[in-house]
């Protein structure tokens, strides 16, 4: 009974794991978007400067769109 109660919960948490893991497009554009209201002026600048007028959002969900286009 012991066995059963740690493999379910070993079981459980690894589909917690994975879930975290999750976000996709829309949830690293979202969390882009949420960044960008708490940087500081400065950061805001020199992110300007390295990401080349793109914005903070369309940055953080990038390599969701590489992914993409590789599947």
């Amino acid at each position: 009974m012991k066995q059963l109660h740690n493999l379910l919960l070993t079981l459980t948490f690894m589909a917690i794991y994975n879930l975290s893991f999750a976000w996709g497009f829309a949830g690293h554009k979202i969390s882009g978007a949420i960044a960008a209201n708490y940087i500081t002026p400065a950061a805001k600048d020199s992110l300007a400067i390295y990401l080349g007028g793109v914005s903070l959002s369309e940055a953080a969900s990038w390599m969701e769109t590489v992914r993409a286009d590789r599947t």
